[in-house]
């Protein structure tokens, strides 16, 4: 997979798990330098495999068959074959619509796979046999402790909320309704180990490389393919990442490329997403561009909204990249305004909404029967 491409799905994934107030452990949203900081006390990140996980198993198609996997708690085998230590494992999975996880059983350990809502999810169930291939015998279940059966190849749905137990060489290949939207699904088991847990006769490659196109200014063009299954390849700048060894990576790391095939640009802070300005592109009739201008909330979303979705680092940094601030650095700076002007205008606006608040303090208390005025749905 392109390193932006990954990049572009974690941070469709991280959107994700904001809009439904899913919150994930600090080391998530560590940055290179928080990484670079960070001692042998955090050597159990890398030694139980957790963080982002992003894998189109081979398919060279995310959006056809793919998942994005944040790995929250795991242990290790050797704890397991020692009955020592953390005995299980946390995942949460984002899973776009139409997108497929490919049909899988696991020898060594027993899963729940959780609805925890945003989309419907469909799980298909088949028996193994033992030479790995899917066998034709009614499959028995549960779904919250409620015993159920299906044919060889049969489909559930479970709902938001609902989970189905998927004990060992039990099958499953699951994806999102047409129209359902993606959905943010659990997944609570045994200890995980990706080197060897899925097992299926067709199972595509689990652990995928990484293609990074190195910036031109900082090393010429060149793409540079990973070397096999477990290598991980990085753009200049990048420092050593603990984790695991595939399409996966801790810190978030800047998006290029993908973007530009779908011709959308993404405008931020300090580094666009476009190869080309929008500006250029128009005056050579190539059409128009879509332009998603992205900025951060700094405060809540009310008076009465503390925020709690929001990690403390980034409302620290959320300041000096505030548009407002920026724009009025940049027009003293190109002399369309000096200090003074700004102040004055920022005095007007004040005095405006001051004048608002007190008009509407002084205003009668609306009627009960107005109520649903004006309100259509």
């Amino acid at each position: 997979m392109k390193r932006s491409e990954i990049n572009a799905i974690k941070v469709k994934g991280e959107r994700l798990l904001k809009l439904m107030r899913f919150f994930l452990p600090p080391f998530a949203w560590w940055t290179i330098e928080d990484w670079k900081r960070k001692g042998p006390e955090c050597a159990d990140i890398a030694r139980q495999q957790l963080g982002w996980d992003i894998t189109d198993y081979g398919s060279g198609d995310f959006d056809r068959m793919g998942l994005c996997i944040f790995t929250m708690r795991n242990g290790t085998l050797a704890d397991l074959r020692q009955e020592a230590g953390r005995t299980f494992a946390e995942k949460t999975l984002v899973a776009q619509e139409n997108q497929v996880t490919p049909a899988n059983f696991l020898y060594q350990k027993m899963k729940d796979i959780i609805n925890r809502g945003g989309g419907d999810l469909v799980i298909q169930l088949c028996n193994s046999t033992a030479d790995e291939k899917l066998a034709t015998t009614p499959v028995d279940f549960t779904t919250d402790g409620v015993r159920r059966a299906v044919e060889a190849g049969g489909l559930v749905d479970p709902t938001p909320g609902e989970s189905i137990c998927v004990p060992q060489r039990l099958s499953r290949k699951f994806w999102e309704k047409d129209g359902g939207g993606t959905v943010l699904v659990g997944e609570v088991s045994g200890v995980n180990d990706d080197q060897v847990a899925g097992r299926g006769a067709a199972l595509p490659a689990r652990m995928t490389g990484i293609e990074t196109t190195v910036s031109r200014s900082a090393m010429g063009s060149a793409t540079l393919p990973a070397d096999g299954a477990h290598s991980r390849v990085r753009g200049a700048g990048e420092g050593p990442l603990p984790g695991r060894h595939h399409a996966r990576d801790h810190p978030p790391t800047p998006a290029t490329g993908s973007m530009r095939r779908r011709r959308v640009c993404r405008s931020r802070a300090r580094r666009p997403y476009y190869l080309h300005p929008p500006t250029t592109r128009a005056r050579a009739g190539k059409g128009p561009t879509i332009l998603e201008l992205v900025t951060y909330r700094i405060t809540g979303h009310s008076c009465t909204d503390p925020a709690l979705h929001q990690a403390d680092e980034e409302k620290a940094k959320a300041p000096a990249n505030e548009p407002i601030g920026r724009l009025a650095k940049i027009i003293m700076a190109e002399g369309a305004a000096d200090q003074a002007a700004l102040d004055a205008i920022r005095a007007e606006a004040r005095a405006e909404i001051e004048e608002a608040v007190r008009q509407a303090m002084a205003d009668p208390e609306p009627r009960p029967e107005d109520a649903l005025e004006d309100i259509l749905a």
